[in-house]
């Protein structure tokens, strides 16, 4: 299993795939802008909040 760098490279590049894609096909990309935002949001609260121990509001970020 890729450690956590690479999965989260391996993530980003699929989501860069399939924007293009929706680019070039004229369609949606599987996860919109606001959504994208919202789920690194999340994950940058978690992150925080490992890191210092404490609870991080989502909205904060």
């Amino acid at each position: 299993m890729p450690d956590e760098d690479a999965q989260r490279a391996i993530s980003l590049a699929e989501e860069m795939d399939d924007f293009a894609a929706a680019i070039q096909e004229g369609r949606k990309p599987e996860v919109a802008g606001e959504e994208g935002m919202a789920a690194v949001a999340v994950m940058e609260a978690i992150v925080r909040s490992a890191e210092s121990g404490a609870p991080v509001e989502v909205g904060s970020l």
